[in-house]
Formats: C-alpha cells, sequence, structure tokens
C-alpha cells in the first residue's frame, strides 16, 4: 500500500487526481494539503512514498519547500504537478531535487505513467521534454 501526499491549493484539482490515483491504485493512502505549511506539518510527522507537489500555491515557493522536504527526509520523491511551460519550468524544479514534473492538463493516462515512474524511483519527463536533454 502506497501513502501519497498531494500538495494543491486548488480542492477541485486534488479531488480529480485523488481520483485517477484511486483508479489505477485502489489501495493507496491518499492525504491531502491545501499549502506548503500544511504539507511541512503533515511530511514531518508522516513518511510517504510520494509527494506530489503544485509549482504555484499561496504563500509557498516551492522551490524552498523542496529544499525542506529534502533535508528533513532526503528520500523523498517529489513529483511536481503545474500548468506552466513544462520547456521552461521543469528543469528548475528537477535541478532543485524533483524527481519529475507534469503538466495538470495532461491525460490521465499521462499522470498515471508519471506517478508510476517516480513511485519506481526513476526520474519522470514526458517524451518532449526527454528529447530535448
Amino acid at each position: 500500500m502506497h501513502n501519497l501526499l498531494l500538495i494543491d491549493d486548488h480542492a477541485v484539482l486534488r479531488t480529480v487526481i485523488k481520483m485517477i490515483i484511486e483508479n489505477f491504485l485502489p489501495d493507496c493512502n491518499i492525504h491531502e494539503a491545501e499549502d506548503g505549511s500544511a504539507a511541512f506539518e503533515k511530511i514531518k510527522e508522516n513518511e510517504y512514498d510520494l509527494l506530489i507537489l503544485d509549482v504555484n500555491m499561496p504563500n509557498t515557493d516551492s522551490i524552498e519547500l523542496i529544499a525542506k522536504i529534502l533535508a528533513l527526509k532526503t528520500h523523498s520523491k517529489i513529483l511536481m504537478l503545474s500548468l506552466n511551460s513544462e520547456e521552461i519550468y521543469a528543469n528548475r524544479y528537477l535541478k532543485a531535487g524533483a524527481m519529475g514534473y507534469v503538466r495538470k492538463d495532461a491525460p490521465a493516462d499521462e499522470i498515471k505513467k508519471a506517478i508510476t515512474t517516480v513511485l519506481n524511483n526513476k526520474r519522470y519527463m514526458s517524451a518532449e521534454l526527454s528529447e530535448k536533454y
């Protein structure tokens, strides 16, 4: 059974991503946080197999949050979730320590692939981004 933390300030998006995950990982335990502060408190108290982190949230510097998470729990697997251009932003987050970057508007199968890839301790990038690196 996997233990995941879904960090996003939009409840509707958390619900949709949660439904996608529960569809292919039915035994998954999914916790939620609406911002970086709430997420960090949960991370301090729990062990997670995967952190799915929105790039843009109020009162949250996601690069700084990644650094804090990795300083506390060095083996954390972080998958970034964003509407921002992968071509422009993904490399920044991968260099910061995230293991993957997937767009929120990606098809459900692509989101599943990103989650599965990072859960298997591998780096995830879309096919388009992989061709450039």
